[in-house]
Order: C-alpha cells, then sequence, then structure tokens
C-alpha cells in the first residue's frame, strides 16, 4: 500500500501543478469577479484589524451574514505571509487536492483494513489481494481524471474546497475510530452555513453504514441541521437568497419574506414543483455524478453527501448553480463519491456468482471509461471557460491597478473586480436597476473600471457604456485609461458629497 500511496500523492502533486497554474493564469489576467472579491475584501479588512468587515459588493452588510464563514480570520493570518490575493486561490487549490489525498487515503484504509462493510454494500476478506489494489488503483484515476474539479477551482475562491476536507477527514477519523474527529467538524462548520450543508450527509452516512457510529451520525445530524436552521434564523445565512433563489418553492405572495421553513413546508405541501424542476434538470445531475464515477452514488458513503449537496442546487430558480461553471458547488460530490464507487464494485467483485462478477467489471470499466471521456472533453475547456479578458486589456487593468491609490474607493464591472477588491469599499457593478444602484462615496477618490464586453459580464454592453458617459460627463471624472476594451475614470467628489446614484433602467 505504501507504494500505491506515493505514487497516487505524485500524481496529485502533478494536478496541484496544473491547478496552481490554471489560478495564476486566471489570477494575472483579471479573471476574477464579485465572489472572489467579497473573500478578498474580509479578507484584507481583517488582517489589517477590522474584525467585523462591511461587504459591499452583492449588498452593504457585514460580511459574516453572507454565510457566517469564521474559517475567513485564521486564513486572514495568511495575508501576513503573503498579501496578495492568489493567496486565496493557492489555499483553495491545496484544499482541494487535498481532499483528493483524504479521499484516496480513506479508499486504502479500507484495502489495508479489509474489514466488512455490508452495509455500505462492502465486503472483503480481509486480506490486501490484487482486486482491491486495481480497484484503489481506479478511485485515484477518478479523482485525478474528475474534469469537475479543474471547473470548481477555477471559477473565484469558495469555501467549499476546505469545508470538503474538513468533513472527508472527519469521515476517515469516525471511520477509523482514529484522532479527533470531531475537531474537523468544528472546521468544517466554521466555513459557513451553505458550505457545511456537507456534514448533514455524512452525519446519515455514519447512522446507516456503520452500526457501531449511530450514536456519532445522530449527534452530527443533530449539530448539522440545527447550525443551519439557527443562522438562516439570526439572518446570518442571506447570500443565499432565499426569496430569489428558493421563494417559488414556498409559494407565497409576491414581495412576502421566505424562510428556510417556508421553503420546506412548501415543498412538502406541493411536492410537483420541486419534483418538475429535478425532472428538467436531470442531465447536469448526470454530467456531476459520471464526472466522479457513477456508481458510488449507490453506496451510503456516496448517496448521502449526493443528495444534500446536488438537491439544493438542482432547486434553485437558477439553472446556472447546477451548471459546470457553478462546480464549486459540488465539490463534495466529487470527493466521496469515487470512495463509494471502490466500496461498490469491491462488494460486486467478492460475490462467488461469476455472472455478477463479469457484469461488475465490465459496469466498472463503462464507469471509468466515462470519467475518461469526459475528462477529455471538459477538462481543457476550464481555464478557457473562465479566461475571458485578452492579453491586451489585462496589460492595461495592470496598469491602472497599480497607479490605483490604495485607499481610492473602486467601482469595477463584475467580470474584473476581483483583483481590485483587496480595499474597504469596492462595488460590482452588475447592471442598471430600478431607480439607479446608489454607492456611497467613503474616500476622497473614487475608480470607475468599466469592462463593456470583456470578463463575465453581467450588464449589458450598452448599460455600460452609459455608466462611462455618466462618469466622464456628469461626474466629472478624470479618464485613466481607455484602451484595448477597458474604460477608467478617477472621481473626486466634491466637499459634502456622499453618495452618487447610477444611472438607473430605462
Amino acid at each position: 500500500m505504501r507504494v500505491l500511496w506515493w505514487a497516487g500523492l505524485g500524481l496529485l502533486l502533478l494536478q496541484l501543478g496544473g491547478l496552481l497554474g490554471q489560478s495564476a493564469y486566471l489570477y494575472g489576467h483579471f479573471d476574477l469577479t464579485s465572489d472572489f472579491a467579497l473573500f478578498d475584501q474580509a479578507w484584507v479588512a481583517i488582517a489589517h484589524g477590522h474584525l467585523d468587515p462591511e461587504g459591499t459588493l452583492y449588498r452593504t452588510a457585514p460580511f459574516l451574514t453572507n454565510h457566517f464563514e469564521l474559517i475567513t480570520y485564521p486564513l486572514a493570518l495568511l495575508w501576513f505571509v503573503f498579501p496578495h490575493g492568489i493567496t486565496l486561490l493557492v489555499v483553495q487549490d491545496v484544499a482541494t487536492v487535498a481532499g483528493e489525498a483524504v479521499a484516496f487515503a480513506w479508499v486504502l484504509d479500507l484495502v489495508s483494513s479489509g474489514e466488512r462493510e455490508t452495509s455500505a454494500l462492502a465486503t472483503s476478506s480481509g486480506t490486501v489481494r490484487r482486486r482491491d489494489v486495481v480497484l484503489a488503483t481506479g478511485a485515484l484515476v477518478v479523482l485525478v481524471a474528475d474534469p469537475w474539479i479543474w471547473w470548481a477551482d477555477a471559477f473565484d475562491f469558495h469555501l467549499q474546497a476546505l469545508a470538503a476536507v474538513f468533513a472527508l477527514l472527519a469521515a476517515r477519523g469516525f471511520w477509523s475510530k482514529r484522532g479527533h474527529p470531531w475537531i474537523w467538524v468544528v472546521l468544517a462548520l466554521s466555513c459557513g452555513a451553505v458550505e457545511s450543508i456537507v456534514l448533514v450527509g455524512l452525519a446519515v452516512t455514519l447512522l446507516v453504514a456503520r452500526r457501531g457510529l449511530w450514536r456519532e451520525g445522530a449527534a452530527l445530524l443533530a449539530i448539522g441541521v440545527a447550525w443551519v436552521a439557527v443562522l438562516s434564523g439570526l439572518g446570518l445565512d442571506t447570500g443565499s437568497q432565499l426569496s430569489t433563489n428558493y421563494g417559488y418553492l414556498a409559494h407565497v405572495k409576491p414581495g412576502a419574506t421566505v424562510t428556510l421553513s417556508a421553503v420546506i413546508a412548501g415543498v412538502l405541501e406541493h411536492p410537483s414543483t420541486a419534483l418538475r424542476t429535478v425532472a428538467s434538470r436531470w442531465r447536469d445531475v448526470w454530467h456531476f455524478v459520471a464526472g466522479s464515477s457513477l456508481l458510488g452514488v449507490a453506496t451510503t458513503i456516496g448517496l448521502p453527501v449526493s443528495i444534500v449537496i446536488l438537491l439544493p442546487s438542482v432547486l434553485n430558480h437558477s439553472p446556472t448553480v447546477i451548471s459546470p461553471i457553478a462546480s464549486y458547488q459540488e465539490l463534495a460530490v466529487f470527493l466521496f463519491v469515487p470512495v463509494g464507487s471502490f466500496v461498490a464494485m469491491r462488494w460486486v467483485l467478492a460475490r462467488r456468482s461469476a455472472w455478477v462478477a463479469v457484469v461488475g467489471v465490465l459496469v466498472g470499466a463503462a464507469a471509468l471509461a466515462q470519467v475518461v471521456s469526459l475528462s477529455a472533453r471538459f477538462a481543457p475547456e476550464a481555464r478557457a471557460k473562465f479566461a475571458k479578458i485578452p492579453p491586451a486589456s489585462a496589460s492595461v487593468l495592470a496598469n491602472v491597478l497599480a497607479h490605483t491609490p490604495a485607499d481610492a474607493e473602486v467601482v469595477a464591472s463584475n467580470g474584473v473586480v476581483g483583483r481590485f477588491a483587496g480595499r474597504l469599499w469596492v462595488y460590482s457593478y452588475l447592471g442598471a436597476t430600478p431607480g439607479g444602484k446608489v454607492v456611497l462615496v467613503r474616500e476622497r477618490e473614487v475608480l470607475f473600471v468599466l469592462v463593456p464586453r470583456q470578463g463575465f459580464v453581467v450588464a449589458t454592453a450598452e448599460q455600460t457604456l452609459r455608466l462611462a458617459r455618466f462618469v466622464r460627463v456628469h461626474l466629472g471624472a478624470i479618464p485613466v485609461a481607455h484602451a484595448d476594451g477597458i474604460y477608467a475614470y478617477l472621481w473626486h467628489p466634491g466637499p459634502g458629497v456622499r453618495s452618487v446614484t447610477l444611472p438607473s433602467a430605462p
């Protein structure tokens, strides 16, 4: 097993190199949006002693009301090691590969122990056989080849990677009854309400897969459900935007407040609405689980996590959340399901019936071929999908950023705001709104960085160009850059100016 472990670790380190290269490219080309900006703003603010930082990207509110991501506070210590936003991307890449390593180590634990996993659909003879080594190698291939892992790390920075690796460390600790798994549970909870929901899936696994772990499973289930419910009830999970994303399931009147309990009650009372949504998005679910080796979904290791992670994404009103662009939301599935696939294949091949074993081999080979096929098709597209800023435009943006005063306030287009976010006051331009977006003026200088047709644009080109004219003509801002699709202006608000209303939607 030691040789296989070191060989696997070598492959994972090669993958880490590729992920870091991808992150460096996207960072260098300013391909970072509002999601990255949200965390970078808080990360820098906390490092500078602002222990209750204000978030200004999607709404002006305390950062902790997003999802209560307490892990951001210890992460802020890394600013003193390397005070640049790319540090967050490195953390994400390292956490992702660490999660794969823990999943692989868990598989090797199962091989070495030879324990019976009847309730998880697995049986082993107790001897490390060639069959198990081959299956463990297959699990490693699935982990490394899964294309959606590349997509997950290509989109900005999110805490799902950290929550997933903490959950896996807890799972392995509970399973082997070694170490201190509750420490990893606490760390997973600190990643936030949405991010830590993976623990609910893990709790169900412990309840049904291992007779000796039902107490831990019951306790973890109670903690996980209570954590999400309490944070939602206290308004510390506003980033989930229940009204916008799940209001249609609650069947409440327009304008009414939507709570988590109202959504759950709405689904129970009118299940047909939820079922129609699930039926319309099954292809997206198939792509995700097929990329992780489909067989693991049929086990008590893979199924609970898959349900608690995928179902909220499927039911989200926006189809983007269950699309490859938002793969980071499903990262835990990509790490738990391969472990389940190993368990499922070992159970099948341990059957005394020859035809069952033959069918199992064929199905397993087909599942592995599906992973490789999806990887060959989609993995190379990850960077290209998120790399929207041409090199010439990136050069202009780099020059603008280099000459931006450290204490300047920034209003930037969604597609490039990430690199400008390491400051207290930064706003993302997401398009014209009824009545016009009000931007509070907190500093003596306000930089507008507008990109009409490049990056992950949310505003239309017409809206962005209209804002550029407004800034130049009505505010009298000084042009800083006007080249390669980049419009940058520096505005010096007059005395007493406390806010500015951007052009409204026509």
